[in-house]
């Protein structure tokens, strides 16, 4: 955007919402900080960084002996005690992990944003992860997890960030909750309808040089999920365009 020249007020962030979504509303139980379950879903081991990962597990268990790591996905062979590797899971075993435990723990290399981390929010799962790419937009810094900066003693960071979420009184909670509300406010696909189909009004509003805003803004779409009620955001989108662009152009 910047090679392009786009003004900062000209761009519009529209953040995906979950693949995997809870069934029912979630109800975190109980919280035992001195055996919080970690979870590390590793699609690809080098690019999220599962090196380090169980790094940060090697040197949370000094911190706290009682803490477990799951590992989802793409895992090295020979696994650390306390670690138990899953491979891959389907989408309904997928949603029991992210039920189950108690902290995420993505230290990717590089991001786009992450659909984990997207997934996560919905199910009050606090994230410990490196603040690259647009990570920052899905975890909240503090609020609904902890961002670290890569590079030097990423592991004994996250170790760190992982001890503090466990030992400090009420913390965990509060990243849950924070979780909750961003994927309840920003993270799913209705907010991401609502985005763009204002951008697509805008678009097309300054297509036809119509300056009215009243097409601007469609709150509510309803799509759902991207399986769901998708035609209602698509008819949405081609009603707004065709109110201003006629058809075969200007």
């Amino acid at each position: 955007m910047s090679d392009d020249h786009i003004a900062r007020e000209r761009i519009a962030v529209a953040l995906f919402g979950p693949a995997i979504a809870p069934s029912e509303p979630v109800v975190r139980g109980t919280f035992a900080p001195e055996r919080p379950g970690v979870l590390l879903v590793a699609s690809d081991w080098e690019r999220k960084g599962g090196a380090d990962a169980l790094a940060a597990f090697t040197e949370l268990r000094k911190a706290i002996p009682g803490a477990t790591l799951t590992v989802v996905g793409d895992a090295v062979p020979r696994l650390p005690e306390g670690v138990v590797g899953l491979r891959r899971v389907d989408r309904t075993r997928m949603a029991e992990a992210y039920a189950s435990h108690d902290v995420l723990l993505e230290l990717a290399r590089s991001n786009a944003a992450g659909v984990t981390l997207t997934d996560v929010a919905g199910f009050g799962l606090p994230a410990v992860a490196t603040d690259i790419g647009g990570v920052s937009s899905v975890v909240r810094n503090d609020t609904s997890g902890v961002l670290l900066a890569p590079g030097p003693h990423l592991a004994e960071r996250a170790a760190s960030a992982i001890t503090r979420i466990c030992t400090t009184p009420g913390l965990w909670h509060h990243l849950v909750q924070g979780s909750l509300d961003h994927a309840r406010e920003v993270l799913n696909w209705d907010h991401w309808a609502d985005v763009t189909l204002s951008v697509l009004g805008e678009c097309a509003a300054e297509y036809s040089g119509d300056k009215d805003d009243r097409d601007r803004q469609v709150i509510g779409c309803g799509v759902g999920s991207p399986d769901v009620q998708v035609e209602t955001f698509f008819e949405k989108a081609l009603l707004l365009i065709s109110r201003h662009v006629p058809r075969g152009g200007r």
